[in-house]
């Protein structure tokens, strides 16, 4: 039994990787990662892991009625692995928020170009220097940021950058 354990979750997170490479160099591996990125564009709290899951769950728990109900739980369990590894590994259904803390000025420009994602402007003042400094708040997705960081980076040497990833977004992302 442990080794099944095992098993399902090497070949979880295996299977997860292989999809998740798939979908972030624009393929695809079949019906349900195609049905999840459809989904995932209509609906923002969908992803494509969470697609795999619905329906895996309902194919392997017929199958633990027809065959073997330890093999459909194991079946359950793998399914489970991949999903969240498949989501973990396609960086677009990762949201994060972008404090960008800046002196140079348009780098809002620079944000709208890159990602086409709005962005709040705030004028701030520096609490040790005293100078006058640009905050700017943006939510992109994680493969989003990995682009933008480098722009930023590339644009301003000096520029300060704040990630986070746990956020919740309501409203016009």
């Amino acid at each position: 039994m442990p080794e099944n354990i095992t098993a399902c979750i090497a070949g979880g997170v295996l299977c997860g990787i292989g999809a998740g490479i798939t979908l972030l160099s624009k393929g695809s591996g079949g019906g349900e990662e195609i049905l999840g990125l459809l989904l995932m564009q209509k609906y923002k709290s969908m992803s494509v892991g969470k697609i795999f899951n619905i329906i895996n769950v309902f194919v392997f728990t017929t199958c633990m009625y027809i065959y073997d109900i330890s093999a459909g739980v194991y079946s359950i369990f793998f399914a489970v692995v991949t999903a969240v590894v498949i989501d973990r590994v396609h960086l677009q259904n990762i949201t994060m928020t972008m404090l960008i803390i800046s002196k140079k000025e348009q780098l809002e420009d620079l944000i709208f170009k890159a990602v086409h994602r709005g962005v709040t402007k705030i004028k701030g003042i520096g609490a040790y220097s005293g100078e006058e400094t640009n905050i700017l708040l943006t939510v992109v997705s994680k493969d989003e940021a990995l682009i933008l960081r480098k722009i930023l980076c590339d644009y301003d040497e000096n520029v300060f950058i704040i990630e986070d990833e746990s956020i919740n977004v309501v409203g016009n992302f």
